[in-house]
């Protein structure tokens, strides 16, 4: 029987699986970690319950959103009333106007002078910087989002590529425009936004779920702790995978006849044997990704916190979100047993940050989390470090040609395709990875679907 290997078991992956089983097909798939659901799994701390980092469900297909009911046993969290906050000059607010708007008033003068000025003359633009300074005036940009943006990136937003803002900011010009009934600006949208969805038990449980699901129906093997380490190609087609057992290092072969990637792209082409043309390793070698930490704590059950979400827009503190998940998953966190809480810190995998041992950050999470949201430290019942390689491609200038060079030479393969969020080194949703994934199965049962990284004001997949 011919045998599809899924390289990595998160949204994009599980849902090729599933299409392919649900087809009859054999499918064999791998991921390095020793749980199903790539950067959207979830864990279990003195009760509560975890996602390492949050994670919403916007699906824009039907067929995408009743696959997830399908498995989500437990129902959605409703949605919170306290939805979101952020950190600013020391203190919360519910807003960004908010948080602008509370600071003294010769500053906000300020900012307000710095905007009308860029709006009147803006720049040209050429990087993530240029784009922000225009739509928010360089006061606000330079005190306000510089901080946090920084944070995410770990590079100065000089070299980032404007096309990730491009696609969320909204133009004050065109604001302004509508307010004096002078229209400008995209027509509204035709239909209704699509509200925002979370299990109940969080995403991990709905992964986990499908993961039993794919199993029992006797077409699929999962391979966890297993790490794709070369891919042996001939004649343009991938004749074998190559993993390696993370326990043991021992190293398996498995004959296969099509393989849809999701890793992230780097290592993808690192992993073709024979290995790939100059330029495309050169390309490849120019990606980068930031990785994550996230410390996770129980606090007590009477602790009143602020918020579901608290965006932080400040350098004075590392953290750059805190997210209670009680908020979010409803039931997930029951409250005899604690407020569950994650502080997510970006870092590189080899700097001093991610090298701190879990007793460093816990002291470091609870000083900022008291700072932050006025919380004692000894309200902490529990403490657990997840530690993510690869959680978000870096999209420095440039990164479009480098990941089209890529592509191009991918494409030349007749059996392989690469999809997801690290596979198209791109931003979504665990709702688009999933619709990747489902179409990337159907080219693979006969179909014709062009999947293709996001642009400025494109779909992931066409």
């Amino acid at each position: 029987m011919a045998v599809t290997a899924v390289l990595g078991a998160g949204p994009a992956g599980l849902a090729a699986a599933w299409e392919l089983s649900a087809a009859g097909r054999s499918v064999a798939l791998f991921d390095r970690e020793g749980a199903v659901g790539g950067l959207c799994r979830s864990f279990d701390l003195e009760g509560c319950v975890f996602d390492v980092g949050p994670h919403l469900f916007k699906p824009r297909r039907a067929e995408v959103g009743a696959l997830w009911d399908r498995f989500c046993d437990d129902g959605y969290a409703p949605a919170g009333e306290d939805a979101a906050c952020l950190y600013f000059g020391g203190g919360l607010h519910r807003s960004n106007a908010d948080a602008i708007l509370d600071q003294p008033w010769r500053r906000v003068i300020k900012m307000g002078g710095a905007l009308a000025a860029r709006l009147l003359r803006p720049l040209r633009v050429a990087s993530a910087e240029d784009l922000l300074r225009n739509l928010r005036g360089d006061a606000i940009y330079r005190d306000f989002y510089r901080p946090r943006e920084e944070k995410f990136w770990g590079d100065s937003l000089t070299r980032i590529d404007p096309s990730f803002y491009a696609t969320q900011a909204v133009d004050p010009r065109v604001v302004i425009a509508r307010r004096l009934g002078l229209g400008g600006g995209a027509a509204p949208r035709a239909e209704p936004e699509v509200p925002a969805r979370y299990p109940k038990s969080g995403a991990g449980r709905l992964y986990g779920r499908l993961a039993e699901a794919l199993t029992a129906s006797g077409f699929a093997r999962i391979c966890l702790d297993a790490e794709v380490v070369r891919l042996v190609h001939a004649g343009g087609r991938v004749r074998a995978v190559i993993s390696r057992d993370t326990r043991t290092g021992e190293e398996h072969e498995h004959a296969v006849d099509d393989v849809i990637s999701t890793i992230p792209l780097k290592a993808l082409v690192r992993s073709l044997q024979p290995g790939l043309s100059g330029p495309v390793l050169d390309a490849a070698a120019r990606l980068r990704h930031r990785d994550l930490v996230t410390v996770n704590l129980v606090l007590s059950p009477e602790v009143d916190f602020p918020a579901d979400r608290i965006d932080v827009f400040s350098d004075d503190v590392e953290v750059y979100r805190v997210t209670r998940f009680r908020g979010l998953a409803g039931t997930s966190g029951r409250a005899e047993r604690g407020v569950p809480v994650c502080l997510e810190y970006y870092c590189f995998a080899d700097d001093a940050s991610w090298r701190r041992d879990d007793a460093s950050w816990g002291v470091v999470a609870r000083h900022e989390l008291e700072q932050i949201a006025g919380v004692d430290a000894s309200r902490v019942l529990a403490s657990s470090v997840q530690r993510l390689r690869e959680a978000c491609p870096i999209q420095q200038r440039g990164y479009r040609g480098w990941v089209a060079v890529i592509l191009d030479a991918l494409a030349g393969f007749e059996n392989l395709q690469s999809v997801g969020r690290n596979g198209l080194f791109s931003y979504n949703q665990m709702s688009h990875s999933m619709e990747c994934g489902l179409l990337a199965a159907r080219n693979v049962l006969g179909e014709d679907h062009r999947i293709v990284p996001p642009g400025a004001g494109e779909s992931v997949v066409f």
